[in-house]
C-alpha cells in the first residue's frame, strides 16, 4: 500500500517499540538482532510497519532482494511448486533474499510441511545475516499447532506487542 510508510505511521505508546525496532532494521541497524516478531490485533499498525520497511527498503536499497508475502500465500506458492516440481526454484527465491516480510504467522497452524521449510529457510537466512520480520495476531507462544522449532526461530529477536492506542494516538 502506497499510504503504508513511516512518514504516515502515527506513533503513541502503544506501537513506538515496534515502529522503533522496523525503523531501525529498515536502516540497516541489526542492534535488535536480525529477526522480528510484532503481535497485534487487527487494525491497530502491523501491515502499515512492514509495507514501511519495504518502501524504505526499495527506495534507499534498490538493489536488494525483498520477499513480502503472507503466511497463505507461502504456503500456496510451495504447494503449487511440489506440484510442478520446482521446489528447488521455491528454496533459491526465499534463501537468497536479504529481507523477508512475512505476515499472518498464525495461518501456519495444522501446515506441517510448509512450517518444515519455514524452519530450513529462517535457518539459512538468519545464519547468512538476512534480516526477518514476522506479524501475526497471537504472540508466538501463543499460536497453537506450531512446531516448537519454528516458533523458537520466529522468536529469537525482538518480539513486540502493539496494543490498542490511548485518546492522544487516536486524535494525532
Amino acid at each position: 500500500n502506497p499510504k503504508y510508510t513511516f512518514d504516515e505511521f502515527i506513533v503513541g505508546e502503544s506501537n513506538a517499540i515496534a515502529h522503533s525496532a522496523c525503523h531501525a532494521m529498515a536502516h540497516g541497524d541489526t542492534s535488535l538482532g536480525q529477526c522480528l516478531y510484532i503481535n497485534a490485533e487487527t487494525g491497530l499498525g502491523k501491515s502499515h510497519l512492514t509495507h514501511a520497511v519495504a518502501h524504505h527498503l526499495i527506495n534507499y536499497a534498490p538493489g536488494i532482494r525483498l520477499n513480502y508475502l503472507t503466511s497463505r500465500q507461502l504456503t500456496a506458492e510451495m504447494v503449487f511448486s511440489i506440484k510442478t516440481n520446482n521446489m528447488e526454484k521455491f528454496k533459491e527465491k526465499y534463501n537468497s533474499c536479504d529481507v523477508l516480510l512475512m505476515e499472518d504467522m498464525q495461518s501456519l497452524t495444522g501446515k506441517a510441511k510448509t512450517q518444515e521449510e519455514v524452519a530450513v529457510l529462517l535457518d539459512v537466512l538468519l545464519e547468512t545475516g538476512k534480516t526477518v520480520i514476522f506479524t501475526g495476531s497471537q504472540t508466538p507462544k501463543e499460536i497453537s499447532g506450531l512446531d516448537p522449532g519454528v516458533r523458537s526461530r520466529i522468536s529469537s529477536g525482538l518480539v513486540t506487542t502493539i496494543t490498542s492506542p490511548n485518546m492522544a494516538t487516536r486524535i494525532k
